[in-house]
C-alpha cells in the first residue's frame, strides 16, 4: 500500500545534506495541482478485501477521491514495486532479486522538476544505500536501481522511519515522501482489521498537518489477485476532490504519469508514456511561477565581484510581473539585480560584491501579488591574493638525496601579480630561505624521518598564502620500521572529561567547543587538547569529535576517546561529512588515543578534506561490526599524510577489520583521492587489510610495519588478511620500505586495478604465511565510506 502526500507549491530546491531553501523550476505544461506527495505501500489484497471490510479506509474513500479501477501489474510483490518506480518490470519476475537496474525512475521526475524527496522504510537497519529494510528490496525498490544507489546525494534520502518521520518530513517541506511499512503493519502478515487500525492511528494526524496546504495522501496496494487485479487506490487531503469516485482504468504506471503531468520534469520512457493520468482526482492547480539562479554558486576575491542570472519560469497560465529583493546571510555581501522586476521570458543579472572573506547565502525573493518564491545563491568571498601549491621529486627520497621542490603551479587572484616563494624544510616555524622570485628550490635531508615542509607564496601586492606537505625520507637502505616510539597521548594526567565536540564552521572554534588556545592561523592554530570523551556516556553521538566545513588551521592533540561500542557510533574523530562532500582543510590530528573502538572507525577523513595530517596517534579496536577501520579516508580527499600511528585492528569475533584505509570504492576518475601518504605506521591484527589504497592516485605507502599478534592464526575469510592491498584503480601507487609478516598475503595488486601503474619497489619486504593466487577478488566496499 502506498500513501502519497501532496501539498502546495513551496518552490523548494532539490536539497542535499546541508543545503538551505532555494528555487525550483516551474514547467509551463505542469498543472500544479499539489506540491507534496507521500507514498505508503500496503500489501497483497484485492479491492474487495479493503473497500467495505476496512472501515477507516472505506471512510477515506467515501470522503475524498477514490479510483474504482486501478490495476496492479503482475505477481508477486517485487516486480510491482519496480514497475511503480521505473515504469516497467524490466524482466524481474519474482521476489528476492537484486537487479541493479540502470534506468531512470520516479526520483528523476521528482528531481528534474525541482522537488525534494525522501524514502522511508519502517524498522530498517543501516542508512543510505546501506539501508537494510526488513524485506530487503522486495518492498523497497529504491535499492534496485543503480541510478539511485550510485549517487551519494540520492543515497542520503534512503532512511529508516515510520509515521512520525513521514509527518516530520511533510512539515519540513519535503515534496515527495515514500513509506514502506513493515509486514506487521501493511497487511502482509497482519489482518485487514489490524492494518486498517494502524492507518487510523496516524493518518488523521498527517491529514491535520496538511491543513492549509495543497496536499494529498494516496493509499494503494502492491498487487491484486482477481481478474482484473483491482486494488484499493484512494487519494485524501486538501488538494483532492471530495466525495469523488471514478471508474476510469488506471494502473501502477499512472503514478509516474501523475507526477509528470502535475510537476513536469519529463518522463522515464516506459509504461508511463501511454498511461492514463489520474489528475481528475485533484482540484485545480492555478497559475504560479518559480525563479532559478545560474550559476547557483559564485566565488570571487575581496574587492572584486561575481554575477548570477535569474530566470523566471511560469506555469498554470501565470503572466504577471515578479519584483526581486535580496538578502545576505550573514550580512556582508551586497547584491544588485538588474532589472529589479521581470516578467515573461526576461532574465535579471544579479551582481555580488564583498569585502570580508567568508561563505554567504544570498536569497533573491520574487513577489507577485500573494505569490512569493525564492532562489538561493551560495556566495564565497575569498581572500585576495595567491594560492600556494608545490610538488617535489623524488617522491620518496633517501637521506642526503637532492630533492627538487617546485612551486610554479601557485597562482593569484590577480593574473598580473608577480609571485615570490620561501621555504621551511622542517616545519619548525623558522624560514630556511628568503623570498625569491625563483619558485623552485633544492634541499637534502640529513636524517631519516617525516618532515613537514612549508611553502609561503607572497604576491606583488603583499598578500600571502601557505601550503605544507609531509615528506618521508628513508634511510640509506630504503627501509622503515613502523611507528617510532612516542605515539599516543603526550600527557594523560592533564585530561579532563567532557562531551562530544561538533564544529561545523570557522565560527564554531570556541572554548565551549573544546578550543584551548589559538587564533586559527597557520602560525597560531586553534588547539583542541587535553580532553577525555567516554563513548559509554554518549551512545547516540555519531562522532565524538567532529569538524567539517572549516578552513581555519587547527591541531587536535592529547585527546583520549574510549568505548565506541554503541550502534549509532561511527567515528572517534571525523573530519568532513558523510555522505555529502564538503571542504574541510588544514587539520592536524596528533598524539591522541582512540581506545576500544568496537562499532566505529578510530579516525575518519571524509570526502572534500585537504591538507590533513594524522600523526603519532594510538588506535585500538575490538570490532563488533563488519569493516571497521582504525584510520580511514574517503575518496576525493587531497594532501593527507598518515604517519607514525599505531593501529591495533583487533577483533575478538570473526569480523573484517582494516588498519589504515586510503580512499574508497571507485566511482570515477575525478573523485579519486590524491596526495595521500602513509608512512612509518604500525598496524597489527587487521583481519582484512593492514593498509589498503582504493580509488586513489599516486599514493605513497612506505616504511610501515604490518603484522599479526593473535594467539594462533586468525582467519575470517579465505583470501585474508592482506598486508598491503592496492585496488580500485589506485594508479601510480608507490610501495617501498615496508615490513610485512605473519599474514596470508604480503603485497597484493588487485585485479580491480584496471590500468598498470602500481610500483611495488624492491625495498619492500613481505613474509606471508602462505601463498595465494596471483590475483583475487575480495570484499570491495565497507558499510559507510
Amino acid at each position: 500500500m502506498v500513501v502519497l502526500v501532496f501539498s502546495a507549491w513551496a518552490l523548494l530546491p532539490i536539497l542535499t545534506p546541508g543545503d538551505s531553501s532555494g528555487s525550483r523550476p516551474v514547467f509551463p505544461q505542469a498543472t500544479n495541482n499539489f506540491d507534496q506527495f507521500v507514498v505508503v505501500l500496503m500489501e497483497n489484497h484485492d479491492l474487495s478485501d479493503i473497500y467495505g471490510p476496512a472501515p477507516y479506509m472505506t471512510q477515506l474513500a467515501d470522503q475524498y477521491a477514490f479510483s474504482q479501477h486501478w490495476q496492479s501489474i503482475t505477481n508477486p510483490s517485487q516486480p510491482n514495486y519496480i514497475a511503480i518506480l521505473g515504469g516497467s518490470t524490466f524482466g524481474v519476475s519474482g521476489d528476492g532479486n537484486h537487479p541493479n537496474l540502470n534506468h531512470p525512475t520516479i526520483v528523476d521526475i521528482v528531481e528534474n522538476s525541482g522537488h525534494t524527496w525522501k524514502a522511508f522504510a519502517e524498522s530498517a537497519g543501516g542508512s543510505g544505500c546501506g539501508l537494510n529494510p526488513p524485506r530487503g528490496e522486495d518492498h523497497y525498490p529504491f535499492l534496485s536501481y543503480t541510478t539511485i544507489t550510485g549517487n551519494s546525494a540520492r543515497c542520503a534520502n534512503l532512511v529508516s522511519g515510520g509515521p512520525t518521520e513521514v509527518t516530520a518530513a511533510l512539515n519540513a517541506g519535503t515534496n515527495f515522501i515514500w513509506l514502506t511499512p513493515t509486514d506487521n503493519h501493511n497487511m502482509h502478515d497482519n489482518s485487514v482489521s489490524s492494518g486498517d487500525s494502524w492507518l487510523q492511528s496516524w493518518v488523521p494526524g498527517l491529514l491535520s498537518a496538511m491543513a492549509g496546504k495543497k496536499a494529498a495522501l494516496f493509499i494503494m496496494y502492491d498487487e491484486g489477485y482477481a481478474s482484473p487485479p483491482l486494488i484499493y487506490a484512494g487519494f485524501s487531503g486538501p488538494a483532492t476532490k471530495t466525495a469523488y469516485k471514478s471508474s476510469v482504468s488506471y494502473n501502477h504506471y499512472s503514478l509516474l504519469k501523475l507526477l509528470e503531468d502535475v510537476w513536469g520534469g519529463g518522463n522515464v520512457g516506459q509504461g508511463d508514456v501511454g498511461a492514463a493520468s489520474p489528475v481528475e482526482f485533484f482540484t485545480a492547480g492555478g497559475p504560479d511561477f518559480g525563479i532559478s539562479a545560474s550559476p547557483s554558486s559564485v566565488s570571487f576575491a575581496t574587492g572584486l565581484s561575481g554575477t548570477s542570472s535569474l530566470t523566471l519560469q511560469s506555469g498554470g497560465g501565470f503572466s504577471g510581473a515578479v519584483s526581486l529583493t535580496t538578502a545576505s546571510a550573514p550580512a556582508g555581501v551586497t547584491t544588485s539585480c538588474t532589472p529589479a522586476s521581470i516578467s515573461g521570458t526576461q532574465t535579471s543579472t544579479c551582481t555580488f560584491g564583498g569585502l570580508t572573506a567568508g561563505s554567504y547565502s544570498v536569497t533573491v525573493t520574487g513577489t507577485s501579488g500573494t505569490l512569493v518564491h525564492a532562489a538561493t545563491i551560495a556566495v564565497t568571498v575569498t581572500t585576495a591574493g595567491p594560492t600556494a601549491r608545490f610538488s617535489y621529486s623524488p617522491t620518496v627520497p633517501k637521506v642526503n638525496d637532492t630533492v627538487l621542490f617546485d612551486a610554479s603551479s601557485s597562482s593569484d587572484t590577480n593574473s598580473a601579480a608577480t609571485l615570490q616563494a620561501r621555504w621551511d624544510w622542517e616545519g619548525d616555524g623558522t624560514w630556511d630561505t628568503s623570498f625569491s622570485s625563483t619558485l623552485t628550490a633544492q634541499h637534502a635531508f640529513p636524517t631519516p624521518g617525516t618532515y613537514l615542509v612549508k611553502l609561503e607564496i607572497q604576491d606583488s601586492s603583499g598578500f600571502s598564502a601557505m601550503q605544507s606537505q609531509g615528506v618521508l625520507v628513508l634511510d640509506l637502505q630504503g627501509t622503515g620500521g613502523g611507528a617510532p616510539p612516542g605515539y599516543g597521548l603526550t600527557d594523560p594526567s592533564t585530561l579532563q572529561a567532557r562531551g562530544p565536540i561538533a564544529i561545523t564552521s570557522n565560527g564554531g572554534f570556541s572554548a565551549a567547543n573544546g578550543v584551548r588556545s589559538g587564533t586559527g592561523t597557520s602560525m597560531d592554530p586553534y588547539i583542541i587538547s587535553d580532553w577525555f570523551i567516554d563513548g559509554n556516556s554518549y551512545s547516540t553521538a555519531q562522532a565524538m569529535l567532529w569538524i567539517e566545513s572549516t578552513d581555519a588551521y587547527v591541531v587536535i592533540e592529547n585527546v583520549r576517546i574510549a568505548n565506541l561500542v554503541g550502534t549509532n557510533q561511527w567515528e572517534g574523530i571525523q573530519l568532513g561529512h558523510w555522505p555529502a562532500t564538503v571542504s574541510t582543510q588544514h587539520v592536524t590530528i596528533r598524539h591522541n588515543a582512540i581506545e576500544n573502538a568496537q562499532h566505529a572507525y578510530g579516525i575518519a577523513v571524509r570526502s572534500g578534506s585537504s591538507d590533513i595530517h594524522v600523526e603519532a596517534n594510538y588506535v585500538s579496536m575490538d570490532a563488533s561490526f563488519e569493516w571497521v577501520f582504525g584510520i580511514a579516508t574517503d575518496r576525493a580527499v587531497h594532501d593527507v599524510t598518515v604517519t607514525g600511528n599505531y593501529v591495533n585492528a583487533y577483533t575478538s569475533g570473526t569480523f573484517h577489520t582494516g588498519g589504515i584505509h586510503l580512499g574508497d570504492t571507485y566511482v570515477d576518475d575525478a573523485s579519486r583521492a590524491t596526495g595521500v601518504i602513509a608512512t612509518r605506521n604500525t598496524v597489527v591484527n587487521a583481519t582484512a587489510g593492514g593498509i589498503v589504497t582504493a580509488s586513489a592516485v599516486d599514493t605513497v605507502i612506505t616504511g610501515n610495519l604490518v603484522s599479526m599478534d593473535y594467539p594462533g592464526r586468525k582467519t575470517v575469510s579465505a583470501d585474508a588478511p592482506h598486508g598491503i592491498d592496492i585496488t580500485e584503480k589506485s594508479d601510480g601507487a608507490t610501495v617501498v620500505g615496508n615490513v610485512i609478516h605473519t599474514l596470508q598475503w604480503g603485497i597484493l595488486a588487485r585485479s580491480t586495478t584496471r590500468r598498470p601503474g602500481v610500483r611495488p619497489w624492491a625495498g619492500s619486504a613481505s613474509r606471508p604465511r602462505s601463498r595465494g593466487p596471483s590475483s583475487t577478488s575480495g570484499p570491495g566496499s565497507d558499510r559507510r565510506t
